[in-house]
């Protein structure tokens, strides 16, 4: 404490208590300093990131979206990069729309990517022009990405990045996009989308392309196809699926010319091999309906309810065998197909194995002009 009668005069005495406040304001400022980094310390040694999860991104590695986020100043703190990263827009990284950091625990933290819908691609000037599903292109990259198929068929002028693509029916981007959301449905990865000049969709798998036509039964299709395609393992042909209906048994497939697959046995010349591929029952209604027919055999177990059991060695009820709308059979090739469906009445449930007609006559002569045979396996 500084006193009065302690000083002779009063200028002394008022320099020493002007001085003694200047000591008090230094050494308050000093404790907040040093609170304060205390604080900041803590807080940085408690909050740094020792631990990191990523969710939602198919395009980069992990190590590659900590590298983006995780940088800069502060950037391995978690209380940090969650006030930096909250739902930010990332126009630095190709495909990627916005990140978020969560803190999942003071030293963890979750980054949840948020990826560009991304429909299809077209190429343009060497140059891959990504869209989005309302056919805005959202990326030009030279880098193509394997799970995006390319779609050609559309017909435009110019491509201007972040506007739409120019054609004519823009109800197009609505149909690449059920495809190719059908097609990540049935985890099946195609290479190509085309479509003609009557808009019918033909799609390309390797050395396999499937001729889809219109959009009717496009579920059922994909769903066909993604069965169908592990037994065409390494040959080359196509499909023809344009007349498909759920009720469908087989599919036409031609093998072209260079497929190794096709054997001379089997259709005397290795140019347009024709064959009917079985269409295998997935599980689900078809196999549930199965299962019921097969319970009321006698001997059959009872399902509990909520439960449906499929006995591989059950016989389907009825005739599953429909022949595709708009081509015609011969007397004969009916006689056979009948004799085929009771054949495989005693097969296990899931094929049922039964000749389809070749075609119309026109395109039977057509076929027999090209060296075309049909072949039933």
């Amino acid at each position: 404490m500084i006193y009065r009668e302690d000083y002779e005069s009063a200028s002394d005495y008022i320099e020493a208590v002007l001085a003694a406040r200047k000591r008090r304001i230094r050494i308050t400022v000093l404790t907040v300093i040093l609170a304060i980094a205390a604080v900041l310390l803590f807080l940085y040694e408690y909050y740094k990131v020792r631990n990191v999860t990523v969710e939602g991104s198919t395009r980069y590695t992990d190590e590659e979206i900590v590298g983006y986020v995780c940088q800069g100043f502060l950037g391995d703190n978690s209380l940090a990069l969650s006030i930096r990263y909250r739902n930010r827009e990332m126009p630095q990284i190709p495909f990627v729309e916005t990140m978020s950091v969560d803190i999942v625990n003071h030293d963890t933290i979750k980054i949840t990517v948020y990826e560009k819908a991304i429909a299809g691609y077209v190429d343009y000037l060497g140059q891959y022009m990504y869209f989005s599903r309302d056919g805005t292109v959202i990326e030009s990259s030279s880098e193509r990405l394997s799970d995006v198929p390319e779609v050609v068929g559309l017909t435009f002028s110019h491509v201007l990045l972040y506007q739409k693509l120019p054609v004519e029916d823009d109800s197009i981007f609505q149909r690449i996009l059920n495809c190719t959301q059908l097609l990540t449905k049935y985890q099946i990865q195609a290479d190509k989308i085309y479509f003609d000049h009557a808009g019918n969709m033909t799609v390309f798998f390797g050395n396999v392309r499937a001729v889809l036509g219109a959009d009717e039964y496009m579920d059922e299709k994909l769903s066909t196809i993604s069965r169908i395609l592990p037994e065409l393992s390494g040959r080359s042909g196509t499909l023809e699926m344009s007349q498909y209906t759920p009720n469908t048994d087989f599919v036409t497939f031609v093998a072209s010319k260079d497929d190794t697959g096709a054997t001379s046995d089997a259709a005397g010349t290795d140019t347009g091999t024709e064959e009917k591929v079985p269409v295998v029952v997935p599980e689900g209604a078809d196999a549930a309906a199965q299962a019921a027919a097969a319970s009321t055999e006698e001997g059959a177990e009872t399902a509990p309810s909520g439960i449906s059991i499929t006995d591989g060695d059950s016989t389907p009820s009825g005739s599953l065998v429909e022949d595709i709308p708009g081509s015609t059979e011969s007397a004969e090739a009916a006689e056979e197909a009948s004799s085929d469906a009771s054949s495989a009445s005693s097969a296990s449930t899931g094929a049922t194995w039964e000749s389809v007609p070749a075609g119309d006559a026109a395109s039977t002569a057509a076929s027999a002009q090209q060296g075309t045979e049909a072949v039933t396996p």
